[in-house]
């Protein structure tokens, strides 16, 4: 069926273009009487329908291209939907040992953690799929138990697979710790809290670090000029102090009541690290003091925010 045609100015039929269904086709021209310039308007036909077919097929091909390419394109996103889904329901991969990842890495690394070290710490114990089993962190940050989680590490008393996790730590540095069911409770589990082979996910974060051996620190950061008197013992003294723990947290400070903290020193009126760390200063000295608990509060701590066994800084 011819959909479009075309004639002479004559009336004379020279030459039809037939866009029949899917393709275009020249009819040839059947001329009744001699027309001047006939071969001409043939030529010019014939190219026409040339150059029709021509388009028409580069029409035809960008059309299949297109088609190819979205075919592809959803075959692409049901094939990464489907990844997605698989990845989502697989069981968890077992581990062979412990995976540490760091969450947070303090600037500057104030003391990282060996076998036979004190430690305090947070911690939020889960299962793979992020539900919790346990909790302890302070109070005084508004979560679920009252205190830090306080141990020896290297000494056996936790689960083997945080006590590999822990050495090298730093204070102040967060990590989520993954420990493979035979380096936590391994096939007995823990009563009706874990299952047995249960893979464990620990986020942990590292507040203090000390060990038995640990004596009074002094860093001197600034030196006056001239010295006309160092602190003995039995001297009376005048001092402005910041008070923190090991991982920055202030507890005390003479600033915040804006007076000095006047005392008699090496007479058992402070605490014995403090008695240590003024000895030998001069007027206008600064110093930072580090102790370990039980040359300051022990084992008893001092006021519901500072906890036993902790290291200070003044």
């Amino acid at each position: 069926m011819c959909l479009t045609g075309c004639g002479d100015p004559y009336g004379t039929t020279l030459t039809c273009l037939c866009r029949c269904s899917a393709q275009e086709q020249y009819v040839e021209p059947k001329l009744s009487h001699s027309v001047p310039g006939a071969s001409s308007l043939r030529k010019r036909a014939e190219q026409k329908c040339r150059n029709d077919q021509f388009h028409f097929k580069l029409r035809v091909e960008k059309i299949l291209w297109r088609r190819k390419m979205i075919k592809c394109a959803l075959g692409m996103l049901t094939l990464s939907l489907l990844v997605t889904f698989a990845a989502c329901n697989a069981p968890p991969v077992p581990l062979d040992d412990i995976l540490i990842e760091k969450t947070f890495v303090p600037e500057q690394c104030v003391r990282a953690v060996k076998v036979g070290d004190f430690v305090r710490y947070h911690y939020i114990g889960m299962f793979p799929d992020g539900k919790k089993f346990d909790s302890r962190v302070r109070f005084c940050f508004s979560y679920d138990r009252s205190s830090t989680y306080n141990v020896f590490v290297g000494k056996k008393q936790l689960i083997e697979g945080m006590d590999k996790a822990l050495v090298g730590m730093c204070v102040n540095e967060r990590s989520l710790i993954k420990i493979p069911p035979h380096l936590a409770y391994g096939k007995q589990g823990y009563g009706d809290i874990i299952p047995p082979d249960s893979i464990l996910h620990f986020d942990v974060l590292l507040l203090d670090v000390w060990n038995p051996d640990d004596d009074v620190q002094i860093n001197t950061y600034y030196t006056p000029p001239t010295c006309s008197r160092k602190v003995e013992v039995s001297d009376f003294v005048r001092y402005h102090y910041n008070g923190t723990l090991l991982d920055g947290t202030l507890f005390d400070s003479s600033h915040t009541r804006m007076r000095t903290y006047d005392t008699y020193v090496g007479i058992g009126w402070l605490i014995a690290g403090m008695d240590q760390g003024l000895l030998g200063m001069c007027v206008g000295e600064r110093r930072i003091i580090t102790m370990p608990p039980s040359l300051a509060y022990g084992e008893n701590g001092d006021g519901q925010c500072l906890q036993l066994s902790q290291g200070h800084f003044f």
